[in-house]
């Protein structure tokens, strides 16, 4: 009887070793070092922790990886994505990445003031980190696309100019260019509907894509955004009693590809659909993407009786004067502290 005793005590001693040695076995799978830390690595729709576990670390034996799985519920739940495994050294802190689900990100930063023509540029430049949907479609294939809808006051719905509002879009590794810029029409119209129903009595637009007009030629116009209210102030002035715009920026803009960096007085007094010296009101479209400062500039000028406005030389800021004789008077005041600097 003793020796069964003794006997059975070995049989669950060994076996008891034996489990333990196939634990620690199991548990240090997670200390393996990887054989494909590549970025990004994907974790596709069908995974299961044994697939991702070969591609981590290469073929293992099956009960050995079955139950590490098994010790490891934490790890089951896989998000779909991809991610940027550089700094794994094992398949234990690859899979504290992975399950964390922060796969990688692209971001695509729009910059206020530029031209949508500017923008499409930039997104031809963009890495293999995202993916441009957009390139090569014509204005309505990517209105179609991005299902946009007219703003109020827009007859015509030809052009992408101002519908998107700058901002830095952070998507999904390899998501489309066309995910932001959905994103950038509904922060757009977003901001826009909120300048519109705020606007004081001094605006002068007539609908909403008025006032995205405006607020275009204000962004291209200001110095800094603490005088966009003033600025603003001048062109909702001269629409109030129909004098031109006289803004440089819309006649660049009228030039497209002919301005080469100089406007010149033939430029100011050749007619154009946006040439604000020469057409009583405002262009027909946008002419670059507005910040939501602008937006509220246009909607909340200041109350002034400015007319007139000039870049201050060596500084952000303008100088303004409600009448023709003072706006002169700060025309050659800075001309000449230019002409002192240079001579």
């Amino acid at each position: 009887m003793k020796k069964i005793i003794i006997f059975l005590f070995s049989l669950l001693l060994l076996a008891f070793a034996s489990g333990y040695m196939a634990y620690n076995y199991a548990l240090n799978l997670g200390k393996t070092r990887l054989i494909n830390n590549q970025v990004p690595f994907e974790v596709v729709r069908g995974d299961n922790l044994t697939r991702v576990i070969t591609r981590l670390i290469g073929n293992e034996s099956s009960w050995r990886v079955r139950l590490y799985i098994y010790l490891h519920p934490e790890y089951h739940d896989l998000k779909i994505s991809y991610y940027d495994l550089k700094e794994a050294r094992n398949l234990n802190q690859a899979l504290e990445i992975i399950n964390s689900g922060k796969g990688m990100t692209a971001s695509i930063r729009l910059i206020p003031g530029r031209t949508w023509k500017q923008w499409q540029e930039y997104l031809t430049t963009l890495d293999a980190r995202t993916n441009n949907d957009l390139q090569g479609l014509t204005t309505q294939q990517i209105i179609t696309k991005l299902d946009l809808q007219p703003i109020a006051g827009d007859q015509n719905f030809t052009s992408l100019e101002g519908y998107f509002s700058p901002n830095t879009y952070i998507i999904n590794y390899q998501a489309n260019v066309s995910t932001a810029l959905k994103l950038a029409n509904q922060e757009l119209m977003a901001n826009l509907n909120e300048a519109w129903n705020s606007r004081n009595a001094l605006s002068q637009a007539k609908n909403p894509y008025e006032l995205l007009i405006l607020a275009s030629i204000i962004e291209k116009e200001k110095g800094n955004d603490q005088e966009a209210n003033l600025i603003s102030s001048v062109f909702n002035n001269r629409l109030k009693i129909g004098m031109k715009l006289q803004a440089d920026p819309t006649v660049i803009y009228g030039m497209g590809d002919k301005y080469n960096g100089n406007i010149t007085r033939r430029d100011l007094t050749t007619p154009t659909p946006y040439n604000t010296y020469t057409i009583d009101r405002l262009p027909p479209t946008p002419i670059a993407m507005v910040s939501k400062a602008s937006l509220m500039a246009a909607a909340q000028p200041a109350d002034t009786n400015y007319l007139y406005f000039m870049a201050v030389f060596g500084e952000s800021k303008h100088a303004f004067a409600t009448n023709y004789n003072d706006h002169l008077k700060n025309v050659n005041k800075f001309n000449q502290e230019y002409r002192n600097t240079y001579k």
